[in-house]
């Protein structure tokens, strides 16, 4: 379809290509979390898997913060060739490590959990293991893709998804040694695993040596400016995408808690492909191979929304059926939250577009702009839904916020970039 769709030239071309690579490997990946996700809810529970997911989400956004978005520097200066990368992987390496002790000791003092699971030896355990490897996972996976290489970061964790589903906690395992914290310790070891194989992987392919000592500030004070200011962005939008469990979390069920976040998970999924998209535009716009003015550009937004609707569609009306055949009874509150929540997924998916060329640009003050436009208008709507509609209140105020995104990055492209819609 693409290909009788991108006749360009060879910029287009090459684009097309690696937007099938990475599909490929992209969906092995997400087909694996997905079987996992799944998995983990029905073998749970809504209110133990709610539970869970809410932790992991509250390490995600400081995570995400500790992370400084030095993954985005990576991929921008990698691609212009500005920063040798052997000074990136060693910085980021040490960061992983010292970043690591700071938060989970910030966690382990000020961190409570009201089910008792997560807490003492294990709590700091849980959380080392978990960020540690995230860090390293995100690091390396954006070297990775500076390279063009989408097939090593998903292949590792599609593995790691697919050991992970054969410890899940079943009332029958086969092994009948499994419990619920025996798989929680098992799951973060291997989320550090994956981040350590990662790190190795590309030590030994690019042979890179690690050089602690020999890291100089001004090699990487662009990288730290330009990291930086993608931070903001990026937490804007963590908490586009999360705020609304803190919401759901203070108004609603243990029950509906889980439904929710397994609404927000779905919803993720099928907003991948607007984002495989995004992570090919980005290094690509860096290295100057598309632009808004490209008809590449415009026709790639007519494919997106024409597909998103499509994929609208057939949520409305094979949605209640299939959510109930995989994931349980326990999760019959997702269907009509997941309706109102898709206008919402194809405005994002929009939008996935527009992010990565202001990046690739040099311009993140703009996606930083927009997304705290969004995020003060996500957090108004929840005030004023989810004490009345409950989850389908939180699933509105985000599809409301996300049409306001959609529209301020096609008038900000079109007054700073030269965007028409109009024309080609």
């Amino acid at each position: 379809m693409l290909n009788s769709i991108f006749e360009e030239a060879s910029p287009a071309m090459q684009i097309t290509r690696l937007i099938y690579k990475n599909f490929t490997w992209r969906i092995f990946f997400y087909a694996t979390l997905l079987l996992l996700n799944i998995g983990i809810a029905r073998s749970l529970g809504a209110a133990v898997s709610g539970n869970f997911n809410f932790f992991l989400n509250d390490l995600n956004f400081f995570l995400l913060i500790g992370s400084l978005s030095l993954d985005s520097g990576i991929i921008y200066y990698v691609s212009k060739k500005k920063t040798p990368e052997n000074i990136l992987t060693s910085f980021a390496i040490t960061w992983s490590v010292i970043a690591s002790v700071f938060i989970s000791g910030l966690f382990l003092f000020f961190f409570k959990d009201h089910t008792g699971t997560f807490s003492g030896y294990f709590l700091f355990f849980a959380c080392f293991t978990y960020i540690t490897g995230t860090f390293l996972i995100t690091y390396f996976t954006a070297l990775f893709y500076s390279r063009d290489d989408y097939k090593t970061s998903n292949l590792v964790a599609g593995i790691a998804n697919l050991v992970l589903l054969l410890f899940i906690p079943w009332d029958n395992s086969w092994s009948g040694l499994v419990n619920v914290k025996t798989f929680f310790y098992i799951f973060f070891i291997v989320n550090f695993l994956m981040g350590a194989v990662l790190a190795l992987v590309w030590l030994k392919r690019e042979k890179t040596l690690i050089q602690l000592f020999r890291v100089k500030v001004n090699e990487l004070s662009p990288v730290f400016r330009y990291s930086l200011t993608a931070l903001i962005g990026n937490v804007s939008y963590f908490l586009l995408y999360r705020i609304d469990y803190w919401f759901v979390e203070y108004y609603c069920s243990a029950k509906s808690l889980g439904n929710y976040i397994q609404v927000s998970k779905l919803g993720q999924m099928l907003v991948l492909p607007a984002m495989i998209v995004a992570g090919i535009l980005f290094p690509q716009s860096s290295k100057d191979n598309i632009s808004f003015q490209t008809p590449f550009f415009k026709k790639m937004m007519l494919v997106v929304t024409a597909c998103y609707i499509l994929g609208a569609v057939l949520v409305l009306l094979a949605g209640q059926p299939l959510i109930l055949f995989l994931w349980g009874n326990e999760y019959d509150e997702m269907y009509w939250p997941l309706v109102i929540l898709m206008p919402g997924i194809i405005f994002l998916s929009v939008s996935y577009l527009f992010s990565p060329i202001f990046s690739g640009l040099g311009k993140v003050k703009y996606n930083v702009y927009i997304a705290l436009c969004t995020l003060l208008a996500v957090i108004i709507a929840n005030f004023l839904l989810i004490p009345r509609w409950g989850i389908r209140g939180a699933a509105l105020a985000t599809s409301i916020g996300f049409l306001l995104m959609m529209i301020l990055y096609i008038i900000i492209a079109n007054k700073k970039s030269g965007l028409s819609l109009k024309k080609g």
